[in-house]
């Protein structure tokens, strides 16, 4: 997922908050328990105005992140998300609103900073 992609998404659904920061980390992110968690998207509940992208997110990986920003738990945004992008492939929006991201950063040698112009 590059940062051209979560812009067009973006644009289909104008009525969600647009995150101010999106982190895109180039490699797999996984957690060791008793198997092997692998990561599309993270949003961080210290930071409302940021999600992180890895490189086996969809475009209804940026809804899912983008819903929990707004507030949305993980129950709401895990069945929100899949009919949202349904909706805007059967619906296209009336209005988009264009949505651009800036490269800012690389905090990380494998990760990417974009912020919202």
């Amino acid at each position: 997922m590059d940062i051209s992609e979560v812009e067009r998404v973006l644009a289909q659904h104008p009525f969600l908050k647009k995150p101010k920061y999106v982190y895109v980390v180039e490699e797999p992110v996984t957690l060791q328990t008793n198997g092997m968690i692998l990561f599309a998207g993270l949003t961080p509940k210290w930071r409302r105005d940021t999600i992180v992208l890895t490189p086996v997110a969809s475009d209804v990986t940026v809804v899912h992140e983008v819903l929990h920003t707004m507030g949305a738990g993980e129950a709401v945004a895990y069945k929100l998300a899949p009919l949202l992008r349904w909706f805007r492939s059967v619906v296209p929006p009336l209005l988009r609103r264009r949505v651009k991201y800036k490269y800012a950063s690389s905090p990380h040698p494998k990760m990417k900073l974009y912020v919202r112009d």
